[in-house]
């Protein structure tokens, strides 16, 4: 990747940026106002701000778009909005409205995702279980082996996303007979473990997708797992120790005589590197950077200074496509120049 590209910072007029959900073109922004109040807001390829009018109180904690918008506000018993936003392109014909179903009935914490075509909440009731729910769909009850946050509750920090069908969820979790620990699990009928080698010291980042590809950090370098649990190959770089952050930006695809190896190799050094993919990371001593997988390998290029959050590439791949960061609070944009 060039390192002539110039980011561009985008004025989100006093919003606070946590988290990016990639749209077709543009981006969904969402986070907070003081700490306090949500904040949400469409992005447009042109850097315009729609900014979202979002009911509730605390800040977006996650959020989502299939065909239309899910936002959950607030932390501890949060509530969820679904509709359109303003500059988005969602089809439901109607703006944020609460959403009362049995995915959000007595949750203590909700996450919403869509990987696919199709929205997927993960639950957690006062029981401590992890339920998955879909709308319109019976309640999944993943109880064999059964799985459950292993700090608490409210001091659950998960990373949640969606394949094509079902629901990946990472963090400190406990279930299935094993001990606590950061530990990666699958979800739809029933809750799977993948064990990754090398196992992450911590996940970072689950990218939604049809096969989702998770980010992590193990012994201060990155680590990236595909959707059947396999480490992929990763950008050469040590991570800064007190932030080793890794957020996939694109997830990328296999060259065409590559296919046939994958998903099915019985040798993990089968499967080939993924081309395309782009990853932010925090490295040491240089901070933020974008790795880019190219054809000739890996090329790299600084970001803005700061403490990296977030990384996406809007799903409409063409001349334009643009990548946008979140660092230190902040939304950054630049078109994505092709890899060596």
């Amino acid at each position: 990747m060039s390192s002539g590209n110039v980011w561009n910072r985008v004025d989100l007029g006093g919003g606070a940026a946590t988290d990016l959900e990639r749209l077709i073109e543009g981006v969904f922004v969402y986070g907070h106002r003081n700490h306090s109040g949500p904040f949400a807001a469409v992005v447009d390829t042109d850097g315009r701000v729609h900014t979202a009018s979002v009911p509730g109180a605390g800040a977006v904690t996650s959020a989502s778009f299939c065909e239309s918008f899910d936002l959950v506000v607030g932390r501890e018993r949060p509530t969820l909005f679904a509709g359109d936003v303003p500059g988005g392109p969602g089809v439901s014909g109607h703006g944020l409205e609460r959403v009362d179903e049995f995915y959000t009935d007595g949750a203590v914490r909700l996450w919403a995702a869509c990987g696919d075509e199709d929205p997927m909440y993960l639950t957690i009731r006062s029981d401590g279980r992890l339920l998955i729910g879909e709308p319109h769909d019976a309640e999944h009850n993943p109880d064999a082996p059964g799985l459950r946050a292993a700090d608490g509750i409210l001091e659950a920090e998960l990373l949640v996303g969606a394949g094509e069908s079902n629901l990946y969820v990472a963090g400190r979790l406990h279930g299935g007979g094993h001990p606590a620990g950061q530990q990666l699990w699958v979800g739809g009928d029933g809750w799977q473990r993948l064990d990754p080698d090398p196992a992450p010291d911590a996940f970072t980042d689950i990218f939604s997708t049809h096969e989702p590809v998770i980010a992590g950090h193990a012994q201060a370098r990155p680590v990236l797992i595909d959707a059947y649990g396999r480490a992929m190959e990763a950008p050469p770089v040590s991570l800064d120790p007190q932030h080793p952050h890794v957020c996939v930006a694109r997830a990328g695809s296999y060259a065409p005589d590559a296919v046939r190896y994958y998903p099915w190799a019985p040798d993990p050094s089968l499967v080939p590197p993924v081309e395309g993919l782009l990853v932010a990371v925090q490295a040491v001593d240089a901070g933020p950077q974008l790795w880019s997988r190219g054809p000739k390998g890996w090329s790299v290029q600084d970001l803005p200074p700061g403490r990296l959050a977030a990384a996406r590439v809007e799903q409409h791949e063409s001349e334009n496509t643009f990548v946008w960061v979140v660092i230190s609070d902040q939304l950054w944009r630049v078109q994505v120049q092709p890899a060596p």
